[in-house]
């Protein structure tokens, strides 16, 4: 939910700390309003402090009591960050600064975005969903960015379309899905440690997003069937790996979790149970291209499709997606025991050719590299 803080006098105090002058080596970092230390954000600053470390890294965390190695922690919600803002070189973001902030012409603004392609209709494409309040500050932050990062012809064409931006895009990958393109065999086994599951146990990550009404009716896939089918498929131990999203996440305990069926909101990192897991089954989230790049097997389940079209809209038609898609759990299971590997791998490559994906792994380094040049 979006929310301000300070207002008109948030936008009074930037300018008042406009007279102070900027130190050409600072950086703020915030991820998601403060909420976490998260997401493009911090692949960029891992990058940074681990290649220069002599800069001055500021995080905005909504608890300024985070440790985070090699910089210092700011409260978000304090004047001290509206200081810090005003008299950093350099800002990078992934949610949309407030409609009071000021950006000082010496400042250079990243804005990373928290996703790259998606399904789910967004910003100017469903604006009439949006508060005002939202679309002012939107559009205000796009006024002030510098620079916005994607992984792709189709989201290069999404920020000109829909977020009010005509500035420079940098295309070199998005740093979060760094990790999707690596060797990660080791996720496997972190990830039976944390569950405490032998080794040679197969995971489903099962990922649906929210609806705006908080209903857990997305949530009533029938786990044991699925597990039964797949074991009897396959002849080896499955287990589902059950992810709220973060916007109901403390509705877990709505959900009877056993060792079957585990509880995948008490892990920080989607990116590791995606990695870990054989099959990806989620409805609209965009973690379905994720579970793409990582090269993981993905599947559609929703029972809502026209109901959830009229409440946020597709950026694609779902018959144009390389993933199957299911409304019921009979159908899932038909798919998953069906589901052809070479088919599969053939569509998500046209797919993908059609998207102008550019190749990723090390786009944390290569923007990390490509704002300090811009800094100095």
């Amino acid at each position: 939910m979006y929310t301000t803080v300070f207002g008109n006098a948030g936008h009074c105090l930037m300018k008042l700390f406009g007279f102070v002058p900027i130190k050409k080596n600072k950086i703020v970092f915030q991820s998601f309003y403060g909420a976490y230390e998260s997401d493009n954000p911090k692949c960029i600053y891992d990058a940074m402090r681990k290649k220069y470390p002599d800069y001055d890294f500021v995080w905005l965390m909504q608890n300024e009591n985070v440790k985070i190695e090699g910089c210092r922690v700011v409260k978000s919600t304090s004047i001290k960050a509206l200081y810090e803002l005003a008299t950093a070189k350099c800002w990078i973001d992934n949610s949309r600064k407030r409609e009071w902030c000021v950006k000082r012409k010496e400042q250079y603004y990243v804005q990373t975005w928290h996703a790259g392609i998606g399904l789910k209709a967004g910003e100017k494409a469903c604006e009439d969903t949006l508060s005002k309040k939202y679309v002012d500050s939107a559009i205000n932050d796009s006024k002030m960015a510098d620079l916005f990062l994607a992984n792709s012809d189709w989201q290069e064409n999404l920020y000109r379309k829909y977020f009010w931006y005509d500035g420079e895009i940098l295309k070199k990958g998005l740093p979060r899905e760094d990790l999707l393109y690596r060797n990660t065999d080791n996720l496997h086994e972190k990830i039976c440690s944390f569950y405490n599951v032998a080794t040679e146990t197969h995971f489903v990550l099962y990922a649906p997003t929210f609806r705006a009404n908080g209903s857990m009716e997305p949530y009533d896939m029938n786990y044991k069937s699925v597990i039964s089918a797949l074991s009897e498929e396959t002849g080896c131990k499955w287990k589902i790996i059950l992810r709220l999203h973060p916007n109901i996440s403390n509705e877990d305990s709505s959900i009877e979790f056993d060792e079957d069926i585990l509880n995948g909101t008490q892990y920080s990192e989607i990116n590791d149970l995606i990695l870990a897991s054989d099959f990806l089954i989620t409805d609209y989230s965009s973690c379905m291209f994720d579970g793409m790049i990582a090269g993981k097997k993905v599947l559609i389940y929703a029972s809502d499709i026209a109901d959830y079209a009229n409440e946020r809209g597709y950026l694609f038609d779902l018959g144009d997606l390389p993933f199957s898609v299911s409304t019921t759990t009979k159908e899932l299971i038909d798919n998953i025991c069906s589901f052809n590997k070479n088919e599969y791998t053939n569509k998500v490559s046209i797919f993908q050719n059609l998207l102008g994906l550019v190749p990723g792994g090390n786009a944390s380094e290569d923007i990390a590299d490509f704002l300090i040049a811009k800094m100095k």
